[in-house]
């Protein structure tokens, strides 16, 4: 049991290390993006006013990075009228099956999808702006790859979690004792 309390510090502990800082990446890109919008909008340059466009897809990148580390802390939205009333190891079962079941083939798809769409940005050169910049679209792409991924293992860190609370009588229901510090 150790094994998979220390497997399951070290997947979490990626997953922050993965999501949080691209997280943060996008989000000034976001803010960036609507500045520059609104700053164009004020001095009526045109080539600015589809910032705000591009500003919305970075706003996805980020939401899409900070599904795992919310999933991770337990502090995604779920719906409790029944939740809160079962013993623990009938909840552990159930968000298992819900992992695997929904989140694994909902995060393979997606996965799949997004690195389809990133290496067809790339390859194609998609500009990142109409602007004429260089082809970086798929560095705007990259990011629904990124957050699945990010997602699934921490979809999978969360199920670990929840068999050691099925197999094992020292497991606290506490989502992640460092993430608060």
């Amino acid at each position: 049991m150790k094994t998979i309390r220390s497997t399951v510090g070290i997947v979490e502990k990626f997953v922050f290390a993965l999501c949080c800082p691209l997280a943060a990446v996008g989000l000034l890109c976001m803010v960036f993006l609507l500045t520059g919008s609104s700053v164009g909008r004020l001095l009526n340059v045109n080539q600015f006013a589809d910032l705000q466009d591009y500003s919305s897809l970075f706003f996805f990148g980020f939401v899409m990075l900070t599904l795992a580390p919310t999933l991770i802390v337990d502090r995604h939205v779920r719906v409790d009228v029944l939740r809160g009333r079962m013993p623990p190891k009938t909840r552990a079962i159930i968000e298992i099956a819900g992992l695997l079941f929904v989140l694994v083939p909902l995060c393979l798809v997606m996965t799949r999808m997004g690195i389809l769409a990133t290496v067809r940005s790339y390859v194609a050169g998609e500009p990142l702006f109409d602007l004429g910049s260089s082809g970086l679209k798929w560095l705007m792409v990259s990011f629904l790859p990124l957050g699945f991924v990010g997602l699934m293992l921490a979809g999978f860190a969360r199920m670990l979690r929840q068999l050691l609370i099925l197999f094992d009588r020292d497991e606290p229901e506490q989502a992640v004792p460092w993430a608060d510090a």
